[in-house]
């Protein structure tokens, strides 16, 4: 082989060489640009969910309190923040479902879901609440039958607990939601 050949091999040599090695640090510039691009989407999905996963669980904590008190403390009356229980239940039941939409927009759709069985739950526990404040503003001996009374209160603690398990699997799924790091 003679010295002009073996110059001109050694030049597309290195010119291969040199293009193969543009090639690769571009797709790993582009590689590093994508992953950090979807961090930052991440990053961005995930403030404004962790503020409307919290406001959701403030009301519906707030409804259960409200249930909860109505079937273990009867003597403090019939309000609630200056309201007649039964009217705040139904206001409250309707700002947990528009609280419960704000998470299903923002997904994921898993969270979503939970957030669908903590207001119904929310919704069966406040109408449970709402039969308690009935029987407890009759007046006493008005005909009330106590295993009436009995299963009225037994029925609002039963739905105090299914929404505390409703919202525990919120609380689950939002966990995973926010951790999540976009790399699935």
């Amino acid at each position: 082989m003679d010295a002009g050949l073996a110059g001109v091999l050694g030049a597309v040599a290195g010119a291969l060489a040199t293009t193969g090695a543009a090639l690769a640090t571009g797709r790993a510039s582009r590689e590093q640009a994508r992953i950090a691009a979807r961090a930052e989407h991440v990053r961005q999905r995930r403030e404004p969910r962790r503020g409307i996963y919290h406001d959701f669980l403030a009301v519906t904590s707030e409804v259960r309190d409200v249930v909860l008190g109505r079937c273990f403390d009867t003597a403090r009356g019939l309000t609630h923040q200056g309201q007649d229980v039964r009217s705040w239940l139904a206001s409250s039941t309707a700002v947990v479902r528009e609280h419960g939409l704000h998470v299903m927009l923002v997904g994921p759709e898993e969270v979503g879901a939970a957030a669908s069985e903590v207001a119904g739950a929310c919704r069966e526990a406040a109408r449970a609440a709402h039969w308690v404040a009935v029987f407890d503003s009759s007046p006493e001996g008005e005909g009330i039958p106590s295993d009436d009374y009995n299963d009225v209160h037994r029925r609002a603690l039963d739905t105090a607990q299914e929404l505390a398990g409703a919202v525990e699997t919120f609380i689950k799924a939002a966990q995973s939601a926010l951790d999540a790091d976009g790399t699935c």
